[in-house]
């Protein structure tokens, strides 16, 4: 379920880096409106026993004194191959995968989940467009 920021994005992707204090430093990547276009955010994490509840903060002038709360609520056990991030009140969803596609029974199996035991709804959820390499 795409943030404001996020629509009319394609060909998105984060990459994650542990900071020596702990935060986690996430840069967004995409395409939007046939324009390069990227955020930086700030991850800290909330819950230091299972590390799934984070407060995501925005550094650079977008949003500057506002921090969200995500949460893993879904994440593949073997390979970490595929989590899914949740936000209070199913407001937005990220299905978030290590490849640009996901195996169409995966993607069922997340979604009948999200819905039994997370209550979304389907039908907000987009699948982010991947036609290019990052």
């Amino acid at each position: 379920i795409p943030s404001f920021v996020e629509k009319n994005c394609v060909n998105a992707y984060d990459i994650y880096t542990l900071n020596e204090n702990g935060t986690i430093d996430i840069k967004y990547y995409a395409t939007k409106n046939g324009s390069s276009f990227n955020i930086s955010q700030r991850g800290t994490i909330s819950d230091t026993i299972n590390n799934s509840t984070w407060r995501i903060s925005f550094p650079d002038y977008w949003i500057p004194f506002y921090s969200a709360p995500y949460e893993v609520i879904i994440l593949e056990p073997d390979n970490y191959d595929y989590m899914v991030v949740g936000y209070p009140e199913n407001y937005y969803g990220w299905i978030m995968s290590r490849t640009k596609t996901m195996d169409k029974n995966i993607y069922e199996s997340i979604m009948s989940d999200l819905e039994s035991k997370f209550n979304y709804d389907r039908n907000q959820f987009e699948i982010m467009i991947h036609d290019t390499k990052p």
